[in-house]
């Protein structure tokens, strides 16, 4: 099956919103962060957003959809001290799941 090439346009977006989400998710934590705040972030508007995530909560399950992914394709082990927020979270969320 060949993969289906995405808009670099489509792509550039995806890239602000996900940068903008990390970048907000490191400073205040999930829920102090509103759809507004990463958009202003990305400088991109409300409408390309929603054409892309239904929420923020969407955007971040497919951050860690795409993480995971990687890890699994590249066989590298999930790096839990690293400094980057998101393996802190994916952490919680994979042990929470693991543990009920």
């Amino acid at each position: 099956m060949t993969e289906k090439k995405l808009d670099k346009r489509i792509v550039r977006t995806r890239q602000l919103l996900t940068q903008a989400f990390l970048e907000l998710l490191k400073e205040r934590g999930l829920q102090a962060i509103t759809v507004q705040d990463i958009t202003e972030r990305a400088a991109v508007n409300r409408a390309t957003f929603y054409a892309h995530f239904e929420d923020k909560y969407h955007l971040f399950n497919t951050i860690i959809d795409e993480t995971f992914q990687q890890h699994l394709v590249g066989g590298c082990p999930l790096p839990l001290n690293s400094t980057w927020p998101i393996y802190g979270h994916s952490y919680w969320w994979f042990s929470n799941i693991w543990d009920n």
